[in-house]
């Protein structure tokens, strides 16, 4: 009898974005290589407040820019009191 290993369910990231002057935090359900550097990001906003989900969210970003994005993962990922924007 063969030993299978059981399957290890990948931790969603979270991403900070700034979007239109605000912080925008995003859990990322998805992502796949667009064109060239670009990365098509689907996901769901989080509440700065709760941390929970509250809009869907459809991005396309820079594959040079993610390492500077990700702010954790679901699991580590802390709802921020009010941060201003830069």
């Amino acid at each position: 009898m063969m030993a299978v290993a059981p399957a290890i369910e990948p931790n969603p990231v979270v991403l900070r974005m700034l979007r239109r002057g605000t912080w925008t935090y995003v859990r990322v359900d998805y992502a796949a290589l667009y064109c060239d550097d670009m990365v098509e990001i689907a996901g769901q906003q989080l509440s700065t407040v709760s941390g929970g989900p509250i809009a869907l969210v459809w991005a396309t970003v820079n594959v040079r820019e993610l390492p500077r994005l990700v702010v954790g993962t679901v699991d580590t990922w802390v709802p921020p009191d009010h941060q201003p924007a830069p």
